[in-house]
């Protein structure tokens, strides 16, 4: 009967690109004329079409690098692909999601030390009531 496209958006550092999978679709007779579509590779975010990589890269950046998502968006424009602010949100709180199980048994472990040694770690964070636009922040 033909193909239907599914796409997943992916990076590698430095560049986008997009797989696109040919998921054949087929009419089934012992069904009464049912249309039955082949399965895709699994997406980390239901529905979406973030893949691994690029899922990894959005957090790196968010988190590690400390790039806000709107400066993700237009540093991904200049490479050609357009992401709204609001789709970046999306996708790091659906990657989110994903860490929960990580989360829960890094919380377990933590609350059943003995001794927990932390860091005061700062960062710089927009403050529109501040003079300067910026304040120091904690994680």
């Amino acid at each position: 009967m033909g193909y239907q496209k599914h796409e997943i958006w992916e990076y590698k550092p430095g560049e986008f690109f997009i797989i696109e999978e040919m998921l054949e679709k087929r009419v089934c007779k012992a069904c009464e004329g049912e249309i039955v579509t082949a399965e895709g590779t699994p997406k980390p975010i239901e529905g979406g079409k973030p893949g691994p990589g690029l899922l990894a890269q959005l957090v790196t950046a968010k988190f590690r690098e400390g790039m806000p998502l709107y400066r993700q968006s237009q540093s991904y424009e200049k490479s050609v692909i357009t992401l709204a602010t609001s789709t970046l949100g999306d996708w790091i709180a659906g990657s989110a999601d994903l860490f929960e199980p990580v989360h829960r048994e890094a919380r377990r472990q933590t609350l059943s030390s003995y001794l927990l040694s932390i860091d005061d770690t700062k960062l710089p964070m927009r403050d529109r009531e501040d003079p300067r636009g910026i304040r120091q922040g904690h994680i």
